[in-house]
């Protein structure tokens, strides 16, 4: 499964992303998966990310091993679906020496919004820059 992710981010934990119990808190790892969205984007369409105008409308998170403070985690970005208004990416955050140590998958829903908050076409600079950075989309 990490084969299928072209774009990868390391990801440089810090001393409050950690529970009482030195686990990864479950709500950091949403943060992971939007700072991941926040550089793929940035790479796909070249730093012209405010010709981007996109919200979380879902997100879901397996959680399959606990990321600890001596892990050295990275974030794994793909978009998989492309709507008419809307696309998918998925997320696999794994060990950086290691990708098949796997720690937690997601995917969220974004949808495209106008300057006004409501829902909209997607940008056809947009759609035509994920297909040509992903490929086999």
């Amino acid at each position: 499964m990490p084969d299928q992710f072209k774009f990868r981010k390391i990801i440089q934990p810090r001393y409050s992303d950690f529970d009482m119990m030195q686990h990864l808190n479950n709500a950091t790892y949403a943060t992971y998966f939007e700072f991941g969205r926040l550089h793929y984007l940035l790479e796909v369409v070249e730093g012209n990310i405010e010709a981007i105008g996109n919200v979380v409308a879902s997100i879901k998170i397996d959680f399959l091993k606990p990321v600890l403070p001596i892990s050295r985690p990275i974030i794994a970005v793909r978009c998989s679906r492309l709507g008419s208004k809307s696309f998918d990416f998925e997320y696999l955050i794994s060990e950086e020496s290691d990708v098949n140590t796997i720690y937690a998958t997601g995917t969220t829903v974004q949808v495209c919004v106008d300057s006004k908050g409501n829902s909209t076409e997607m940008p056809s600079t947009l759609r035509e820059k994920l297909l040509r950075y992903e490929e086999n989309l």
